[in-house]
């Protein structure tokens, strides 16, 4: 559905000339719908087309003619290679992570934080002892918190 909205835009904006640039090189990579994040492949000569596109759209159509869900598109790095996106929806989902985490110690975190703690509960108990790879999930508040907020002070 993504990729049709995407061929959809990028057809209104720049016509066939357009699609036939980024065509044969788009790809949807991975596709998050419970992050809402998504890598997209395209050649690096027509990614500001893409990008164009992606900033007009404003609904992601439905299984069903007629059928969408309203949406705001971010994109929130251009990479060279797609390990390098990879990497950066990791570190993005750990900071999201964390800041749950926080939140839920301060007793703010809402209904997000109790979804994402349901979620992270359910998956601790299908891996069992933690034997399937659950250490991945696995997060030091340590100093990752502490060079994260110097960041944000010089940022700010």
């Amino acid at each position: 559905l993504l990729h049709r909205a995407l061929r959809d835009e990028v057809l209104y904006m720049y016509g066939d000339y357009g699609l036939g640039l980024i065509a044969s090189s788009l790809k949807i990579n991975y596709l998050s719908a419970a992050t809402s994040t998504a890598i997209v492949r395209v050649a690096r000569a027509h990614y500001r087309i893409l990008w164009a596109a992606l900033s007009w759209i404003t609904r992601v159509p439905g299984e069903k003619r007629g059928e969408g869900i309203q949406c705001v598109i971010r994109v929130v790095r251009v990479c060279g290679t797609i390990r390098k996106a990879e990497e950066e929806v990791v570190r993005r989902a750990r900071e999201d992570i964390l800041r749950v985490r926080r939140e839920s110690a301060e007793g703010s975190a809402g209904i997000l934080g109790r979804v994402i703690e349901e979620k992270l509960g359910s998956e601790k108990e299908r891996a069992g002892d933690g034997e399937d790879g659950g250490d991945e999930m696995d997060i030091e508040d340590g100093e990752e918190d502490e060079d994260e907020d110097e960041e944000d002070g010089e940022d700010g």
